[in-house]
């Protein structure tokens, strides 16, 4: 998974970087429809706003293109994913899921509540001894 510290989102920070200033558009747009990128990224570098106004220029209009479609049929592929999915994954608004926590959906045992009971307070108490037997030889080391 690509994360916005990554090689491909510095990539994409420069490729966009590019398309702003109007530089070394033909090869940024081959190397964008070239390129296997997240959607989210794309969205979070606005990639496909940028590649859309050079969709009138002569000189790119072909490259510029075949990128749109490329992110497109992105689109379409992640949409039919969702569509498959059974679970539920909620979705935040830059695009990335968030999974859900699988639990156990049953009360507890008796066997299983004594265990998690005997497990928590045993370590209270050896955390209080703990602290208890600390202080005290501190007090006595000072006297």
């Amino acid at each position: 998974m690509a994360t916005p510290g990554s090689a491909i989102a510095k990539y994409l920070h420069r490729c966009s970087t590019h398309l702003r200033s109007n530089r070394k558009v033909s090869a940024t747009l081959t190397m964008l429809n070239d390129l296997e990128t997240p959607l989210a990224l794309i969205r979070l570098y606005d990639i496909k706003e940028l590649v859309e106004n050079y969709r009138d220029d002569k000189e790119h209009k072909k490259l510029a293109n075949m990128v749109l479609l490329k992110i497109r049929a992105m689109k379409m592929e992640e949409k039919r994913q969702d569509a498959s999915r059974k679970t539920f994954e909620p979705k935040t608004s830059d695009g990335f899921r968030i999974p859900r926590i699988k639990f156990r959906r049953g009360p507890l045992s008796q066997s299983r509540m004594a265990f998690w009971t005997f497990s928590i307070l045993s370590r209270f108490f050896l955390t209080v001894h703990y602290h208890f037997s600390f202080f005290s030889l501190s007090v006595i080391l000072n006297f």
